[in-house]
């Protein structure tokens, strides 16, 4: 990223990062991750992101439920990808 990225926590102390939302980043830096998803990881013939894990990451059953956190799970958090 070319700017500094701020992490939401879901509550104060201990939380857990929020990878689900909240990320604070700049419009050109968004546009970075999609560029990247879009060439399934690669960086200019660069492999930043093994091309498997772009596709298991965007569906919907990429996680099975069974496996979240029961901290996540009982907060009723729909299953797609990773996050």
């Amino acid at each position: 990223m070319e700017s500094d990225g701020v992490w939401s926590l879901d509550r104060d102390g201990d939380g857990r990062k929020k990878t689900w939302c909240c990320l604070a980043a700049t419009a050109r830096d968004l546009a970075r991750i999609g560029r990247l998803y879009l060439r399934e990881g690669d960086w200019d013939g660069h492999r930043i992101v093994p091309a498997n894990w772009v596709h298991a990451s965007t569906r919907r059953d990429g996680v099975p439920t069974a496996d979240w956190p029961a901290d996540y799970a009982g907060i009723g958090l729909e299953n797609y990808g990773y996050q």
